[in-house]
């Protein structure tokens, strides 16, 4: 199915409002930083601050009235946060944004506690944010990302995307990652891709180095060329580390036997 029409009824050709709705893959865009939403304690936040302990991103668009395929891609967030080491809110923030204008901070408090739950303690230092802001402001967020949506009076529900967006530190989009499942490897990959390299483990570096991003597939392959390169080095270094062994065995027992 369609994700993007998931609660739509099907049929020969989509009706254009319907049609309109999507991901782009606006790869390298800048959110705007000076977004005003509130969060679901009734607080201002902006958008800037979202990124100023240096991490990387997982952006999702939905809203909290969804009947079904925002609380899909909220499942399949929560499924891919328990596999990850470490916790949300210290290597990564996730920040959920309703694009339902009608939505409150009361019902984003009793959509967050539903999946923040799900997860147990996965989350610290308030790492998974759920807001929700007037239809212009969050609209610049959409945008910006390539989230389109549109809302369909007749069903009185939004036809969306299925999807999340990774951002970087600096707030630029960096990964897309379709679906309303994301396999475990992707979800690391995608956050690791976003992050500073400064703050990645060489484990990471060698893993990045081994797979990268098919858009045809949309998800992480390995890579045969780098395979084999990081084989070729591995290789090196154990004969190099042989024939050195071997050489300094050589002297002691030429200097044990005179």
């Amino acid at each position: 199915m369609n994700p993007v029409t998931a609660n739509i009824p099907s049929g020969n050709q989509l009706p254009a409002d319907v049609a309109s709705a999507g991901i782009s893959e606006n790869i390298g865009a800048q959110v705007p930083l000076n977004v005003i939403l509130t969060d679901s304690e009734g607080n201002k936040v902006i958008s800037k601050d979202w990124f100023k302990d240096g991490r990387p991103v997982v952006l999702v668009m939905a809203y909290y009235s969804c009947p079904m395929l925002c609380n899909m891609v909220l499942t399949g967030v929560a499924d891919a946060v328990k596999t990850m080491p470490g916790n949300v809110g210290e290597k990564y923030r996730i920040i959920t944004v309703s694009i339902d204008p009608s939505d409150t901070p009361e019902s984003a408090r009793k959509f967050s506690s539903k999946y923040i739950g799900a997860v147990g303690n996965k989350v610290k230092n308030n790492g998974w944010e759920f807001l929700v802001g007037s239809e212009s402001e969050v609209k610049r967020i959409g945008d910006a990302v390539g989230f389109r949506y549109k809302y369909i009076p007749r069903n009185k529900e939004y036809a969306h995307g299925a999807g999340i967006m990774v951002l970087t530190p600096d707030g630029k989009l960096s990964r897309c990652l379709y679906g309303i499942e994301y396999k475990p490897r992707d979800f690391k990959l995608a956050i690791l891709e976003a992050s500073d390299r400064r703050l990645v483990s060489t484990t990471e570096r060698i893993m990045m180095f081994c797979y990268a991003y098919d858009s045809h597939s949309q998800g992480y392959a390995l890579v045969a060329v780098n395979i084999m390169k990081l084989g070729g080095i591995v290789t090196v270094i154990v004969l190099g580390g042989a024939i050195i062994w071997l050489n300094f065995k050589y002297k002691d027992r030429k200097k044990y036997h005179g």
